[in-house]
């Protein structure tokens, strides 16, 4: 997992703790919750360019999509949705910054069925077009191994 995407999910799950109630059963919850999204992370960062959806990051924790989505906003504040689209993200920034890999390419490569599926969804979230971000010089956080 990039430090950075570790260092993400574990600032949350920080924060978290830090607000954690004295009574022992919503602690519990808390820390079960932190469990879960802690695997669904491990996951991400194996599975992100598979194109798979919540459901199957649910599937393979053995939990619904509920439940991992209540999870997720208990810890982090975001949704299980917002997080793998996040992770995404940041890849799409990285791989447009550090390659000059066709738009098209890289959308395939993060599980998007059309390279204009991935504009929009590049653009509603970054604000600007995967040509226009690449242009630009923009820097994408700094992935650390």
């Amino acid at each position: 997992m990039s430090r950075t995407w570790s260092a993400f999910i574990l600032g949350s799950l920080g924060r978290q703790r830090a607000a954690l109630v004295t009574d022992p059963d919503t602690a519990r919850r808390k820390t079960a919750a932190a469990r879960v999204v802690s695997a669904f992370s491990d996951l991400v960062e194996r599975n992100y360019r598979a194109g798979w959806t919540v459901r199957d990051y649910a599937t393979a924790l053995g939990i619904t999509p509920t439940h991992l989505t209540r999870c997720c906003k208990q810890t982090s504040g975001r949704s299980a949705l917002a997080l793998l689209n996040d992770r995404i993200l940041y890849e799409a920034r990285v791989l447009l910054r550090d390659t000059r890999a066709p738009v098209q390419d890289i959308a395939r490569d993060l599980g998007f069925q059309s390279a204009a599926y991935f504009s929009r969804a590049f653009q509603s979230r970054q604000g600007s077009t995967p040509s226009a971000f690449r242009k630009a010089g923009i820097t994408a956080p700094q992935r650390q191994t």
